[in-house]
Parts: C-alpha cells; sequence; structure tokens
C-alpha cells in the first residue's frame, strides 16, 4: 500500500513538473523578429496550422481581432496576433524577411471571384506560378462588368499607383489569337483593349491592365517585370471581408 502510494505521488509528480515544463516552454514561445514580438498570450489563433501565405492572411482578414501576423514558411505555421505591428514605411527590407505596412495585402470580391495580391516586379510566367501555388490563376476581366469593377478597384488603390497589373490573356499558342490563360479558352466577345492595341509583335505575346485611371489593356512583353503588379482570382462561395492588415513573412 505505501509502494503504491509512493508510485501514485512519484508519477503525479512527474506529470506536474511535465505540464509545468510544458506551459513554460508555451510561455515561453514568441515570435521576434528585429524588436516584432507576438507571445502565446496575444496569440489569436494557435501556430500549430499548416497553411500557405495566402490562406493565413486570409484566415487573418476574416477574423477582428487579428491585427497582425507571422507566417513561417520552413513550418508553415501561421501566427495570428492581436496586436498591431506597423512602423509606417513600406516594403521596409529586414534581414531574413519581408515587413509589410497594413496597406500591403489587397483583397476584394465581385461575383464569384475572390482577388488578392500576389508580388510585385515579376514577369508574367513568375505571376502565374505564383498564383498557381495559391489554388488561383492571374486575374482575368471576363466580362465588361467584371472589367469595370477592377478597373475602379485597382483606379482607388493608392499602392497600386504607378503599376501596372497582369492580365491572364496571352497569344503564345497562334499569334493574335488571344485566349484565356487559365482555361485556354479564346476571348469571347469582351475585350477592352486600348487604342491600336493589340499590337500583335511576336515579342508582345503577354497582357497587362496599363497605368493610369483607364486601365485599358495592352499587350506587352512577358518576360518584363519593372513596375508590374501581380493580382490573383479564385473562384469561391464565400464572402470574406476586406481588413487592412499588416504581414510579417519570415523568408
Amino acid at each position: 500500500m505505501k509502494v503504491t502510494l509512493i508510485f501514485g505521488i512519484l508519477v503525479v509528480h512527474t506529470m506536474l513538473k511535465e505540464y509545468k515544463t510544458s506551459v513554460w516552454e508555451l510561455f515561453k514561445e514568441k515570435i521576434e523578429l528585429n524588436g516584432f514580438i507576438c507571445s502565446p498570450k496575444d496569440y489569436v489563433f494557435t501556430p500549430s496550422i499548416t497553411t500557405s501565405k495566402t490562406v493565413c492572411a486570409i484566415r487573418c482578414t476574416m477574423n477582428d481581432s487579428c491585427a497582425s501576423l507571422f507566417y513561417d514558411p520552413s513550418s508553415l505555421k501561421c501566427f495570428g496576433c492581436n496586436l498591431s505591428y506597423n512602423t509606417g514605411e513600406l516594403n521596409k527590407t529586414l534581414p531574413g524577411s519581408l515587413y509589410y505596412d497594413t496597406n500591403e495585402i489587397l483583397t476584394t470580391t465581385y461575383g464569384p471571384s475572390f482577388y488578392f495580391s500576389g508580388p510585385k516586379e515579376q514577369t508574367f510566367e513568375e505571376a502565374v506560378v505564383y498564383c498557381v501555388g495559391q489554388n488561383a490563376h492571374v486575374v482575368e476581366a471576363e466580362t465588361t462588368e467584371e472589367n469595370e469593377y477592377l478597373k475602379t478597384y485597382f483606379k482607388n488603390q493608392q499602392l497600386l499607383t504607378g503599376y501596372e497589373i497582369w492580365l491572364g490573356i496571352t497569344d503564345n499558342d497562334v499569334e493574335g489569337v488571344w485566349k484565356w490563360n487559365s482555361s485556354g479558352e479564346p476571348l469571347g466577345g469582351f475585350f477592352n483593349w486600348g487604342v491600336d492595341m493589340p499590337t500583335n509583335k511576336t515579342f508582345r505575346n503577354c497582357a497587362k491592365f496599363s497605368e493610369g485611371r483607364r486601365r485599358k489593356w495592352t499587350d506587352f512583353q512577358c518576360m518584363k517585370r519593372i513596375n508590374m503588379f501581380t493580382f490573383c482570382e479564385r473562384y469561391t462561395d464565400t464572402c470574406y471581408v476586406d481588413k487592412m492588415i499588416l504581414a510579417i513573412w519570415m523568408d
């Protein structure tokens, strides 16, 4: 009886010790990068979720308590934080990371489509690869209504000033025959080319929303990346709430 009691006390003691250690390790854990810190007590959702950058950003966007987030691509962990970290600087490069101000992540919806911003300064191929990696495709304006919505949205985003945006069409297969990049289907009756566009030159097989208020379509060289902005489109039945968030990508 005495041996059993002692054994029971030892087991309980060991369990409490392990529990205390695990709790201590949990609260000792934090994400810290150049002064940006989020401790477990400030987590909006747990860091055990494995996901992509975009899903991580959307998860934070959907949660009113999420003021900022951290994403670790090595473990695919997403850390939502209820504290806001904002130095007021755009595109501030930190060692081993990229810091985004709260205006850096753009999302919007129209009909069944959810649109979200990707990296800047990408070639068309890089934009395609990025969007596909997020289960999406480079933005496609397939109707007059969708095109007008996107033009107005792009026009009203200060972050996009001076940038041109890749459009998901190419005439790579047959010169002058423009197709939607995601499906390979030819354009239907709708298009929004600018004056004297497309030029149908053999070295201009991609297209973009031109810079400025009109955002007309312009054929363009696929390998160009200067002043280019990637926008992705994903079909969804879920309505996302657009909210300013801050992200620190720990790349």
